[in-house]
């Protein structure tokens, strides 16, 4: 085999390993729907600094015997999955792309939330309703992975997209305000984010107490309060335990 060819297995190996010591950032539901910047930091990335750590790994901190070229194919792999890890700050690089991927979801879907909604004067419509839904939660879901600096505006944001969805849920004909409440609710007691947690069940309290709202409304309103104490109280116990 020839010297270039060798070192591209080489390269190759630490490639693999680069992308092996990311996999379990490629398993959690944060890393989707992918975006050009996750694929940077799930894909690109890792299988580059991979590469780089096998080929200091074999050509400068050991030397290759090129007749056994598995073993050396092997070792460049070693040097991938290793090499990540010592270079970021003690944690696994996995935890740390996972970590970058929960800030880009949070940035994502606070700009989602920016531009959905609340400049109306009349209720929200139904794909208003499912944007705001579907952006709140999938903030909720990345923020246990993700710096507690990036919170602080996505929470406001939040509160405020929690707050259009009440006044929708008092003002619209149909249950989908009251549905996307619950559900933000739900996923806010699951994963410790007391103030949306709170900002939806004011919401919801507020449905259920309207002498103006339609009598299903504020029937589902009373439901959905049970609702997402009973998670939280569920949640609480299940922490208690472990």
């Amino acid at each position: 085999m020839g010297k270039s060819s060798e070192v591209a297995l080489i390269v190759l190996g630490g490639v693999i390993g680069g992308l092996i010591s990311v996999l379990d950032a490629w398993a959690d539901p944060i890393s989707y729907p992918l975006t050009l910047s996750k694929l940077a930091s799930l894909l690109i990335i890792p299988g580059l600094k991979g590469g780089a750590a096998a080929g200091i790994g074999v050509y400068l901190l050991t030397q290759l015997d090129s007749t056994q070229l598995v073993r050396g194919f092997f070792f460049a792999v070693t040097c991938g999955l290793a090499f990540p890890s010592i270079l970021s700050n003690g944690s696994t690089f996995s935890d740390r792309v996972t970590s970058q991927v929960a800030s880009k979801t949070i940035a994502e879907n606070v700009e989602r939330l920016t531009t959905a909604g609340g400049s109306s004067s009349g209720p929200l419509s139904a794909s208003e309703v499912a944007e705001i839904k579907n952006a709140s939660i999938a903030i909720l879901q990345a923020s246990p992975k993700a710096p507690s600096s990036d919170m602080k505006y996505a929470d406001s944001v939040l509160q405020q997209a929690v707050s259009d969805l009440g006044k929708s849920a008092t003002e619209s004909r149909d249950t989908g305000a009251l549905e996307a409440l619950t559900s933000i609710g739900s996923v806010a007691a699951t994963h410790d984010s007391r103030g949306s947690f709170d900002a939806a069940l004011a919401e919801l309290k507020t449905l259920k107490a309207a002498p103006d709202a339609r009598e299903d409304l504020r029937l589902g309103a009373a439901t959905a309060i049970e609702r997402i104490q009973g998670v939280a109280r569920s949640h609480e116990t299940v922490a208690l335990e472990r």
